[in-house]
């Protein structure tokens, strides 16, 4: 419906706004609202949502008429508020004067969208420096933006972040190199020294068991390949102890190469020496030309042992 245009209250049919009377049915018209009551909220006057029902606004009026009547309050700004209330009530229970309010409200809405949305458009363009403007004699640019200026802030690039990323791994490799590069590596002992062995920190020794063995033992030549992956007591007489590349104590019982030995990488037996009978019980192990138990095992145990033939 155009803003100069009405319908009749009485009829129903469209009439001019600013007529006081409807020339179809011939009954008079109510006042039509003034722009200065168009900018006020009823709403907001009777204190009430704009999805209120008539009996909350009904409600709404008759509670704020009684705090404001000029019965009760002798001063003009009570007065005015109760005008107020009073041209609030009738805009919101007249449907006509209430639509009409509604639209104008939604049409002041979206030219307020409007102007914000071209000030935001007009604000966000960059406009040349004043020491660039185009003379009339010079041709205008293409465009009217310009490049950022080197230096000036704008925050990190994609390239200054990824250099970021790889400084930081470079610098946690170097650290985890240093911290491993710190810490005891096995080196290996002379056995012409065997006071070096319980002074050298790298080397930890294991203390012999005293207790008696378990009594199903086998001799060291009766382990057999069967026997890879169990764990088991073998006993037999000492021919050779000693060290060799990275192994810190071997102890074998025959010279034959390919024969049963022991062997440990990072821990030793103490006191053991040649022909001396004993029994250790560990998990039976396989290299590439022989069958061991490993000393480094914590589930290694030696026995001395007084059956050896």
């Amino acid at each position: 419906m155009d803003d100069d245009r009405r319908q009749c209250k009485h009829c129903g049919k469209t009439i001019l706004r600013l007529v006081p009377f409807c020339p179809h049915c011939g009954k008079r018209q109510p006042q039509p609202m003034s722009e200065e009551e168009f900018t006020k909220d009823p709403f907001k006057v009777l204190q009430v949502s704009r999805d209120a029902e008539e009996e909350v606004i009904e409600a709404a009026y008759r509670s704020l008429s009684r705090k404001y009547h000029p019965d009760r309050a002798d001063e003009a700004v009570d007065q005015e508020r109760m005008k107020e209330i009073n041209w609030a009530y009738d805009v919101l229970k007249d449907p006509s004067k209430r639509s009409d309010w509604a639209s104008r409200q939604k049409e002041s809405e979206a030219r307020a969208k409007s102007e914000t949305k071209e000030y935001d458009d007009s604000t966000s363009r960059q406009e040349p420096p004043p020491d660039r403007q185009t003379s009339p004699h010079q041709p205008p640019p293409t465009t009217a933006y310009y490049p950022r200026q080197r230096g000036g802030g704008g925050g990190l690039s994609l390239s200054k972040i990824f250099l970021f990323l790889i400084g930081i791994s470079i610098l946690i490799s170097v650290i985890s190199s240093l911290s491993n590069s710190q810490e005891p590596s096995p080196s290996t002992v002379s056995s012409s020294s065997s006071s070096a062995k319980y002074t050298t920190p790298t080397r930890t020794t294991r203390p012999r068991p005293t207790n008696t063995p378990p009594p199903q033992c086998i001799r060291w030549n009766k382990v057999s390949s069967m026997h890879v992956g169990r764990s088991i007591c073998v006993y037999g007489r000492i021919v050779r102890i000693y060290e060799m590349g990275q192994y810190n104590q071997i102890v074998r019982f025959t010279d034959q190469p390919g024969a049963f030995l022991l062997r440990g990488e990072y821990y030793y037996f103490k006191d053991l020496r040649r022909d001396l009978c004993i029994a250790v019980v560990g998990t039976i192990e396989r290299s590439e030309s022989y069958l061991f138990i490993n000393i480094d095992d914590p589930g290694t145990q030696l026995y001395e042992y007084s059956d050896c033939y």
